[in-house]
């Protein structure tokens, strides 16, 4: 919903409902204001924006003009006005600019349902609420390039446009859509048979209408869609897996060895590590001393860490420059841990997300990069990365656990590459400290699906020093976890315990959690101050909190551009309901409100227009923690969560803990996940490409 201006009159589409927890109250469909035409109206929209005595100063000079259509035609002469400078002037330009732009959008499109959120959306895609109407005119579809509108509800908006069912335009987003339907799956192509069939189920019409508009398409001069026989994708993501394939393959095509003694260099290692080395690890700087592209992939506890620190060693040992990645904050807070060095998240690394001319000046240039968690890369992430990657001599090192799930978005990177034999592969299988038993032992377990305790286990047994397994009735998980949480509150910060759960929503979800540990660690205090953001959630002074959203544009408190980007988490600091005057201009009031987060790295000012990108972060979702890690972790697993449950997210959650951790669960729901195993298997064509490019 739009930012209402206090004092001026707006008309609103609302529609009575009556909701079981509230009772009858108003949904809001739209809200908008009209531009003033009078005198008298006009004045009173600009003291919505300026101080009376400015807008009185403006009608000293404009006593009976036009004032808003003088601005808008940007032939008003503030100059000429006392109290109004550049900046001001700008601002309000501006103001009413957009207001004009969204009243004619509005006027066209508001009848079919398109919020305020989309139309602002609308605009700034096309540039112009002209355009816009325009392009929506022509192909209503469009509308799917907005974030949030799927084809469903723009084929809704079509249809009220009286698009018919068997229209062109129709036909082919439908197609795209059950394309992109796969791709949410992680594929990157979709059987033909397959096409048709959900084609036909989505769009009711005739399967030849259906087959007849893919032919026309594959045929374009420049195709939306493509066919490799039986196989279709969307051209730009069969694009993008053969740009990962080509860069790779030239990488490795120009490969040259590094100048060192391979054996010496793992004697001295040894010697100051006090280590010694398997054969599988020294393999690997046998690999990377012949190789520009190297595959490092081993499970929990075979050493991954340390043969990524020795590699740096290496590295600053040649005067060889490196840039360190990982897909998120957490993934890279944790590489910059174990490695003792800087890490970003690529995100940041390739100015993803930033204004375009910001962006195409950001390469990566250093003579090695070593990218972590490489099965959490979407293969759109890999290439832009690769692609940013502009030095000719420059040797990769991707590093990835086979067992852990896959990337969210579409794509099979870290399998492709394996599954192909094409990329230079250092695997380690050997888990050290196995025979401990506990976190590393219980984890192998899981990975190779091996049963570790009976269906009708009840109660509280050790594996080895860390790990506590604990089935309980389903009634207990509540008292449960909170029981956990608070023996380890015992020896531990809340920064160290991190509680994982497969679900946002119920009573074992994210949100429910957050909220029974916030009323622990950080209940309500009449001098802590707090604000209300919905019925779950209360954000607090001194609450723990993760960023979901890549940010690349916010304030910091010393008013300086800064970024947050997804998995960063902080700690609130201060919750601000306030405005303050400009430091450049008295008459100018800044809106201030906005929750204060203590990231590390900087403290930010999250605007309250941009709370919904915060979460709590005592507890997160089991996806989330990938590339993660805590000293403490607990473990939910629920025979509510069975449909979410597998070995590779099991195995993901325990592996994230650094000391200890528990699972708290009924032990036939443990033996159910181990049974089901993530389907890693994708359709996709990279690795065909790696063979072949």
């Amino acid at each position: 919903m739009p930012k209402l201006e206090l004092g001026l009159i707006h008309k609103a589409e609302i529609e009575g409902v009556d909701d079981p927890k509230y009772g009858f109250g108003y949904l809001v469909h739209s809200i908008y204001q009209d531009v003033p035409k009078t005198v008298e109206t006009q004045k009173d929209y600009l003291k919505a924006i300026l101080t009376e005595l400015q807008v009185g100063e403006i009608y000293k000079v404009y006593p009976d003009a036009d004032v808003i259509e003088l601005i808008k035609n940007d032939d008003f002469e503030y100059k000429k006005v006392k109290g109004i400078g550049e900046t001001t002037y700008q601002r309000i330009r501006q103001k009413i600019i957009e207001n004009l732009e969204f009243q004619d959008l509005f006027s066209q499109l508001g009848r079919y349902g398109i919020t305020y959120d989309t139309i602002k959306k609308l605009i700034d895609e096309f540039g112009s609420s002209t355009i816009a109407i325009q392009k929506i005119k022509e192909n209503p579809y469009v509308l799917i390039r907005i974030n949030g509108i799927s084809f469903k509800k723009a084929d809704v908006i079509a249809r009220n446009m009286g698009i018919s069912l068997d229209d062109p335009h129709r036909i082919l987003s439908g197609i795209k859509h059950a394309i992109g339907e796969e791709q949410s799956k992680g594929h990157t192509y979709i059987v033909l048979k397959e096409l048709l069939k959900n084609s036909f189920e989505l769009l009711q019409i005739d399967t030849e209408l259906i087959h007849n508009q893919l032919n026309s398409s594959l045929s374009a001069e420049n195709p939306e869609i493509i066919a490799k026989g039986e196989n279709i994708a969307l051209n730009g993501t069969y694009l993008t897996e053969q740009s990962i394939a080509r860069k790779m393959k030239g990488w490795l095509k120009n490969s040259e060895k590094l100048d060192f003694n391979v054996e010496k260099f793992i004697q001295s290692m040894e010697e100051k590590y006090k280590i010694a080395l398997s054969e599988q690890q020294k393999e690997f700087f046998y690999n990377i001393k012949n190789y520009s592209v190297n595959l490092l992939v081993g499970f929990a506890g075979c050493g991954k860490s340390m043969l990524q620190k020795l590699l740096i060693d290496l590295l600053e040992q040649l005067g060889y420059t490196y840039k360190l990645l990982a897909p998120t904050g957490k993934a890279a807070k944790v590489l910059s841990g174990y490695a003792d060095r800087k890490a970003m998240t690529i995100h940041k690394a390739i100015g993803y997300g930033q204004d375009k001319k910001e962006k195409d000046i950001i390469e990566i240039t250093e003579d090695f990069v070593i990218i972590d968690e490489v099965s959490m890369l979407d293969v759109f992430i890999a290439s832009m990365t690769f692609n940013k990657m502009m030095n000719p001599q420059v040797r990769v090192l991707l590093v990835g656990d086979a067992f852990q799930i896959p990337s969210v978005q579409c794509g099979n990177l870290l399998h492709d590459m394996l599954s192909s034999g094409e990329i230079p592969t250092t695997k380690l299988d050997i888990v050290f400290r196995q025979s401990e038993g506990g976190i590393l032992d219980i984890a192998t377990k899981i990975r190779k699906g091996q049963k570790f305790v009976d269906d009708d286990f009840t109660g509280m047994t050790k594996f080895g020093k860390n790990l506590t397994f604990h089935s309980v009735e389903q009634k207990w998980m509540p008292s449960g976890y909170k029981h956990y949480y608070q023996e380890f509150l015992k020896k531990y910060r809340p920064e160290d315990i991190l509680i994982l759960t497969p679900m946002k929503k119920g009573e074992l979800g994210t949100f429910a959690v957050n909220k029974t540990i916030q009323e622990i660690v950080n209940p309500q205090n009449d001098n802590k101050k707090e604000l209300v953001y919905t019925d779950d959630c209360t954000f607090r002074i001194d609450d723990y909190i993760i960023n979901t959203k890549n940010t690349y544009e916010i304030m910091n408190t010393g008013n300086e551009l800064a970024e947050i980007v997804n998995g960063d988490t902080g700690v609130i600091v201060d919750i601000v309901t306030d405005w303050k005057k400009d430091k450049n201009n008295d008459d100018i009031q800044i809106d201030m409100n906005g929750i204060i987060v203590d990231f590390d790295f900087d403290t930010i000012r999250i605007p309250l227009d941009d709370i919904k990108q915060l979460l709590h972060s005592w507890c997160i979702t089991k996806h989330k923690s990938q590339g993660s890690s805590a000293k403490v972790v607990i473990v939910i697993l629920d025979k509510s969560h069975k449909f979410q449950a597998n070995a590779n997210l099991l195995y993901t959650a325990i592996t994230r803990a650094v000391d200890e951790a528990v699972i708290l669960c009924q032990a036939e729901t443990v033996n159910f996940a181990m049974r089901k195993v993530e389907n890693l298997k994708r359709h996709t064509f990279l690795m065909g490409m790696l063979k072949t490019e």
